[in-house]
């Protein structure tokens, strides 16, 4: 919190050095193990949120130590770490150290005498998408599907979600593979979960994830048309997601405006030069405050 206030108010700069501070005086100060592993958390997200995957990579690894140094903690505590660090390298490219940290995490939680099913169900889920990077289809559908089947077994009120995300995944997968038909199926459904998911949740923060889920859903099934040739039900798609984010999110948040950067490909496709351009530049400037001007949404824009 005190790294994301100092982000807001002074910039990426002052949020990073009082995070840092922070954590090095829980660390110095406060012999619990488990403050130390929440510390470390809290700086590892606020990392994500700044677009440093290097960074996060770092502070998980630390927490991986702490977790392993101290076995009192509970295998699900090493299997977490890994999981973070599964993503973190999942999100720089490198799928093959990536799945490996998964497959750590999951035996890890198995060891558990009630083995978190959700929990599982994400590195299943982690695994899968490695997997498909690496060009193993058959994996990466076997790891979903095993991920599903952990989900049915959870009783964690954000399985309907969480569905939704691996459903997505799928979709992604076989339109990989070139089966629209099967990719169109997983994105429908993983709008109809995350809607089902918005329907339900009470909590404001629980709603506005699944209606960022839902957002994403939508925005998937649109490069689908966009392939087709459909750019009309392309725009239309884009324009949901938009609505969707639009009341939940800032006007200069760059997951809002990042919907603006797939509408421009629909602009240059039709010819419109212009407004293509309009999208994009907005694009790059909220990417530059957010992230700054070496990241990668950035330099893509």
């Amino acid at each position: 919190k005190l790294g994301r206030a100092n982000w807001k108010v002074k910039g990426t700069e002052a949020a990073v050095n009082a995070a840092e501070l922070l954590y090095a005086s829980v660390a110095q100060g406060d012999p619990d193990p488990g403050i130390h592993l929440k510390a470390l958390s809290g700086l590892s997200w606020l990392y994500y949120d700044l677009g440093d995957m290097k960074a996060c990579l770092r502070v998980d690894s630390m927490a991986l130590l702490v977790a392993k140094a101290n076995p009192q903690l509970g295998y699900n505590e090493v299997a977490h770490a890994y999981q973070n660090i599964g993503f973190d390298h999942a999100s720089m490219s490198n799928h093959q150290l990536a799945l490996r940290s998964y497959l750590a995490a999951k035996a890890n939680y198995e060891r558990s005498e009630v083995p978190p099913y959700y929990d599982l169900a994400e590195c299943f889920n982690g695994a899968g998408v490695s997997s498909w990077h690496l060009g193993r289809t058959r994996d990466a559908e076997r790891y979903y599907r095993e991920a599903l089947t952990d989900l049915d077994r959870s009783k964690n009120a954000n399985v309907p979600l969480r569905k939704a995300g691996i459903l997505s995944n799928m979709g992604i997968m076989w339109q990989d593979a070139g089966d629209i038909a099967r990719c169109k199926e997983n994105y429908q459904k993983a709008i109809q979960l995350s809607t089902i998911a918005i329907d339900e949740f009470t909590d404001p923060s629980d709603r506005e994830r699944a209606i960022l889920s839902r957002s994403k859903g939508y925005v998937n099934l649109a490069t689908v048309y966009f392939s087709l040739g459909d750019n009309d039900r392309s725009q239309q798609l884009l324009d949901l997601a938009f609505r969707d984010r639009a009341g939940i999110m800032e006007p200069n948040d760059p997951r809002l405006i990042g919907v603006r950067e797939r509408m421009a490909d629909i602009a240059i496709e039709t010819g419109d030069m212009e407004r293509a351009e309009t999208y994009i530049t907005e694009f790059l400037e909220v990417t530059a405050i957010h992230f700054g001007q070496q990241s990668e949404d950035h330099l893509r824009a």
